[in-house]
């Protein structure tokens, strides 16, 4: 799909989603992604060849659903992505979401005080995350989140116009990412960042489901410059249209002895949280190219 296409379909679907309820387009897209994904489609091979990793001992039969099921997933997100666009109160996001260890989170929040630094959450594409950001974001801390500047530029302008309204900070990754994330956690603000895909080629390799894979490096590295705890999440979305946000045990780029630990084991550590995140439920995980090393 073409960018310009990408936007007039984000415009009709954001549309679409100011008059059908969202439980409804949750489901007619799941069902229509669903069916457009049993096709012997390209995208399906590929799907199929990740989850293959994943779940090496599954049966051809379940993988080839399972396929399917990440492309139906997929659209469900997009579903949210529209009913973001606009603007919903915080109970609108309280009547969707539910969360799991929020021990976790408070313990990141009593960390970031004590040292006087901001969280670095960290999470895989995994479910409705667009709507755990605005429920982070309604619960006093608005996170900053960086996007890639797309192009035509109406189509990073929408999607920045949606974040921001889910009360979001929005950075293009081509405009001082590094420098702003920086500031950010100097200022006590919450930094979230997608961490399960290295679209730069320049990250860490490490073993991520019994395979060789790089990650990004960026979560480690600013959180060993600036102290911050490392918080995993993961969204998970329901049948019913619910959203379950898990939190995880917070991950620290100092040892128990106050050291400075390697920022590769950090990344390791961090890549061995979103495997348990994945195996949880794999068909909602929305990646749709194949990144291990053979």
């Amino acid at each position: 799909m073409s960018n310009q296409v990408m936007y007039y379909s984000l415009k009709a679907g954001a549309l679409l989603a100011k008059i059908i309820p969202r439980t409804i387009g949750i489901r007619v897209l799941g069902f229509v992604g669903y069916w457009f994904g049993r096709l012997p489609t390209n995208l399906h091979k590929k799907i199929y060849r990740i989850q293959k990793v994943l779940t090496p001992d599954v049966s051809t039969r379940i993988l080839k659903r399972r396929a399917a099921q990440v492309i139906s997933s997929y659209a469900q997100y997009w579903w949210d992505v529209f009913y973001l666009s606009s603007k919903r109160s915080a109970d609108d996001i309280n009547k969707i979401l539910t969360t799991e260890g929020d021990a976790h989170y408070e313990e990141a929040k009593s960390i970031a005080k004590e040292r006087n630094s901001g969280i670095i959450i960290v999470l895989p594409h995994i479910g409705s995350w667009e709507i755990a950001g605005a429920w982070i974001a309604n619960h006093g801390y608005p996170p900053v989140v960086v996007a890639e500047r797309l192009k035509p530029p109406e189509l990073f302008e929408l999607f920045t116009k949606t974040r921001t309204q889910a009360g979001m900070t929005v950075i293009a990754h081509d405009d001082e990412p590094t420098k702003k994330l920086l500031q950010a956690l100097n200022e006590e603000k919450l930094v979230c960042l997608v961490a399960d895909r290295d679209i730069s080629k320049r990250g860490v390799e490490v073993e991520f489901f019994r395979k060789k894979k790089t990650l990004p490096a960026g979560p480690a590295a600013l959180a060993l410059k600036t102290d911050s705890p490392i918080l995993p999440i993961c969204t998970y979305l329901s049948y019913d249209g619910s959203v379950t946000l898990a939190f995880e045990k917070p991950i620290l780029a100092k040892d128990t002895n106050g050291e400075s630990r390697n920022l590769e084991d950090i990344v390791q550590e961090v890549g061995k949280t979103m495997e348990r995140q994945i195996a949880k439920d794999p068909s909602q995980w929305h990646v749709l190219s194949y990144e291990w090393s053979e």
